[in-house]
């Protein structure tokens, strides 16, 4: 009896992600570079799949979740930054799950030189593969104290309901 063997190889579907900039932040100008550099980090790490939303919202208030259901998006990061009077520069993210309708994470990271927000960018980025245990690249880790880099956090719960 000849036998035929027949390999299905489904394709594995990644969480949609947006990044957007809080309508709010002053911050606009650095803070268009560093969406830039996490957008980069996603589609490097090859876990998530980002989408192009228009969806804004302050920082303090949640997104349109109903519109970026709408969109596919599953994940959705608000940007916002601020600086002290010591010139100190402090990137804040917060994370939520779109299909859960929940913030699930949401962390600041500081600098002291707002020139070194690409690392802001990267720190974040590793923060939210590792929210989701998704392997990442270490070489995006820095050594905080060449850095000078510091976050803080709370994390909400662990998975997005689509994944």
């Amino acid at each position: 009896f000849p036998v035929t063997i027949v390999i299905v190889k489904k394709g594995m579907v990644l969480p949609k992600v947006g990044v957007s900039i809080a309508s709010d932040s002053l911050e606009k100008e650095t803070l268009s570079k560093i969406k830039k550099a996490l957008v980069d980090d996603f589609n490097v790490s090859g876990h998530f799949e980002v989408a192009n939303v228009s969806s804004v919202s302050t920082y303090d208030s949640l997104p349109d979740i109903l519109g970026l259901s709408n969109q596919g998006v599953n994940l959705f990061v608000n940007l916002s930054a601020k600086k002290d009077g010591n010139g100190n520069y402090t990137l804040m993210t917060k994370l939520y799950d779109i299909n859960s309708r929940a913030l699930v994470l949401e962390k600041n990271y500081t600098t002291s030189l707002e020139e070194r927000f690409v690392f802001l960018a990267h720190k974040a980025a590793i923060s939210i593969n590792d929210h989701f245990k998704a392997p990442v690249y270490r070489d995006w880790e820095t050594d905080r104290k060449s850095t000078r880099l510091n976050s803080s956090h709370s994390a909400k719960s662990r998975m997005p309901s689509s994944a």
